[in-house]
């Protein structure tokens, strides 16, 4: 039987541009925090998420895995979060890129939902990471995440949890610190439809 659902951006929308100190592990540029609360999604729920911000590089040495991540509210991107879509390590824009753009987007369905102990769940989606060759061009689209088996993601010890509160995230890991001057994220939008 057909239903009227609403489909909306999870608030809060960008607030601040956020540049972090760029560390060569796994480093959340979020510009907010984003929260999916229990009861948001359900069976079917579509997840769509888009970030954009800019990349100033001082050599052309550094690569990074670009990537939206999900894990519990509080809980550090360091311990077992879902990799909704990641990049394989990319290298980073030419020497002496300023402000050049980056942007990155995923689509997602949320196929099951936490059963009643908090496991089980799962979505399986797609997207697309794009990077600028320079300020005004941007290169050929890279698919993320880099394999098919990726694009079902399986609910962890901590994160995907629909029971309990998730925060999403936009998260960058460089190899080198040395080569990156600053990753910013001016946007981070989570939709959720259905």
């Amino acid at each position: 039987m057909p239903s009227t659902v609403w489909s909306g951006p999870v608030p809060p929308l960008g607030i601040v541009s956020a540049t972090p100190a760029v560390a060569a592990a796994i480093t959340d540029i979020s510009p907010q925090q984003t929260v999916i609360w229990p009861g948001m999604v359900q069976a079917g729920s579509r997840v769509r998420l888009f970030a954009s911000g800019n990349i100033i590089t001082s050599a052309a040495t550094a690569t990074v895995i670009w990537g939206f991540y999900m894990n519990a509210q509080g809980t550090s991107l360091a311990t077992t979060p879902a990799i909704l879509a990641a990049s394989a390590a990319t290298t980073v824009p030419n020497t002496g890129s300023a402000s050049w753009p980056w942007q990155m987007l995923y689509w997602g369905v949320v196929r099951v939902l936490s059963n009643p102990t908090g496991t089980a769940a799962t979505i399986v989606g797609q997207g697309r990471l794009t990077l600028p060759t320079s300020l005004t061009v941007f290169a050929a689209d890279v698919p993320i995440p880099i394999t098919a088996a990726l694009r079902t993601v399986a609910q962890t010890a901590t994160a995907l949890n629909t029971n309990t509160p998730q925060t999403v995230s936009v998260a960058v890991t460089p190899n080198v610190t040395t080569a990156l001057t600053s990753i910013t994220c001016d946007e981070l939008t989570c939709e959720l439809l259905g």
